[in-house]
């Protein structure tokens, strides 16, 4: 840890004698503790406030599009953008989801009515959505550290369900409005059973913390001035209890010992290796457009080393381990093709299966590329992988190893849509 943060600190020049001074107190807002300067206020957003909004319409995750919902045409200002925590800030300001709605869809159609409902509980979200050609609805779950307590949350949460009974304001909305779309502020995931199948729901949009510039990302992606790519980083399963981990919220030890029985079955490992179906997996994501797979090659690069080529390396360490772990050992190569109507981003994924004397989950992933492909074009993806992404730990030598046996690579759009399949011999 110490090594990480010297490294950015020497890199960044902030031993030269001209490095600006720190001009903030991270105990307090004032500009003047104890008749001392503390604050400046410097600001130094530059063109953050566009980076933050390609960033949250990059990351946000359409879950479901049920008949072309999205993008929509012009024809609950609450929100959650941030977690607490030590890794927390405050906003200089926020765009909320109603006020940039509302100026988008007048921009197109001034005379459209649009109108929010802003509390949780009011008895006139059903009776507006009744009156609505489009509903949309917000809801969230967050989490942070545990030196406080929100909602009865210390710091983790103490479920998977929505807070503020969003669940029940879904279910609200939809018995009224037809074309009900969902859009997820939460920190991670949440058990959406009681309503994701429901017809009325016809899309979901998984955005999770987007930041200060929430509501204008929500718009890109809702009218289609951005086409969806995010992934999901975590599987959203059917159940709490299909997941292989949970959180140790209380034990009779001083200092709780966790065993994890899981081992290396971390998340869509566990699921596969269980055959579980998820609602949603791993690295799952929808577009507006579709996209076809086909050509993959896998082609080595240069001769693997073996363990005794790393043992004799051993002068030519490197963090994380030997150099030659991090050579590329095999070239993968395949076609994308978008066939659908509009412009934009996929992410392709690599998953390596290992050989079976391995012990390894049934697929691991190993890389992603994301790539913007025209309507219309085809694009020539590569991925390689290098010697340490082949390998196994070997807890007797202490070494990794490259197993003997079929190593098999598949090409997807998630952990569980397999595109492209083929095998190479170690």
């Amino acid at each position: 840890m110490v090594t990480r943060s010297m490294t950015a600190y020497y890199q960044m020049g902030q031993d030269a004698p001209d490095y600006p001074k720190v001009s903030f107190y991270q105990l307090s807002q004032d500009t003047i503790v104890d008749d001392s300067l503390v604050n400046e206020h410097v600001d130094v957003q530059g063109n953050h406030r566009e980076v933050i909004r390609t960033i949250g319409a990059a990351s946000t995750v359409l879950l479901k599009n049920s008949n072309s919902t999205l993008p929509l045409s012009a024809t609950a200002y609450r929100t959650l953008a941030v977690g607490w925590g030590s890794g927390s800030t405050n906003f200089p300001y926020i765009i909320g989801p109603f006020p940039a709605i509302q100026d988008r869809v007048h921009l197109e159609n001034p005379q459209a009515v649009v109108e929010a409902v802003l509390s949780d509980y009011s008895p006139q979200a059903q009776a507006i959505a009744r009156q609505d050609d489009v509903c949309i609805v917000f809801a969230n779950a967050d989490s942070g550290e545990g030196y406080i307590t929100v909602d009865g949350n210390v710091g983790d949460r103490q479920n998977l369900t929505l807070w503020h009974d969003g669940d029940e304001l879904i279910k609200n909305v939809t018995s009224e409005c037809n074309n009900t779309i969902v859009v997820l502020h939460t920190v991670g995931p949440v058990i959406m059973e009681a309503w994701v199948d429901n017809p009325n729901v016809t899309a979901i949009l998984y955005a999770g913390l987007p930041g200060q510039e929430t509501g204008a990302a929500i718009v890109d992606i809702l009218f289609g001035l951005v086409n969806p790519s995010g992934r999901l980083v975590q599987t959203i399963a059917k159940q709490r209890s299909d997941y292989g981990a949970d959180v140790l919220y209380s034990s009779d030890m001083e200092v709780p010992q966790i065993v994890y029985s899981e081992e290396l079955l971390i998340d869509y490992r566990w699921f596969d290796s269980r055959d579980i179906v998820p609602r949603f997996e791993f690295g799952f994501g929808l577009s507006y457009t579709e996209f076809e797979y086909s050509k993959l090659s896998v082609k080595p690069i240069a001769s693997v080393p073996s363990r005794r080529t790393v043992e004799l390396e051993k002068p030519k360490n490197a963090p994380g381990g030997f150099a030659s772990l991090y050579e590329p050992a095999m070239n993968v190569t395949f076609s994308i093709r978008n066939s659908g109507k509009y412009p934009g981003n996929e992410v392709s994924q690599l998953y390596l299966g290992f050989p079976p004397a391995a012990g390894e989950p049934p697929k691991v992933l190993r890389g992603f590329e994301r790539t913007f492909i025209t309507n219309g074009s085809s694009e020539i993806v590569t991925i390689l992988l290098n010697n340490k992404e082949i390998s196994i730990w070997d807890v007797v030598t202490q070494a990794w190893v490259v197993p003997t046996g079929v190593f098999t690579v598949m090409i997807g759009q998630s952990s569980r849509i397999i595109k492209l399949t083929t095998t190479f011999t170690r």
